[in-house]
């Protein structure tokens, strides 16, 4: 058990720390789900978001350059 010390400070103890890598300096995302503080290391954060678009096989580059060439045509169609 933690408890909330002044302004709000929490200290994760020194175990969780390790086994998620978090450091001084370590940036973690903050939420709330059911009920509960999540605080995830922004490394981890990335990591998931990665593999979660790495399935999808499109690149949003490509698909942005597709979008704006056939507004680009349709705009000189019209003149």
């Amino acid at each position: 058990m933690i408890q909330v010390g002044p302004k709000g400070r929490v200290v994760i103890p020194a175990m969780i720390r390790q086994k998620l890598g978090i450091q001084q300096g370590t940036q973690l995302g903050v939420g709330i789900s059911n009920g509960a503080v999540l605080l995830i290391p922004m490394h981890e954060i990335e990591s998931r978001l990665q593999n979660m678009f790495r399935e999808l096989d499109v690149s949003m580059s490509g698909e942005l350059l597709k979008e704006r060439r056939a507004e680009a045509n349709a705009q000189v169609k019209q003149k």
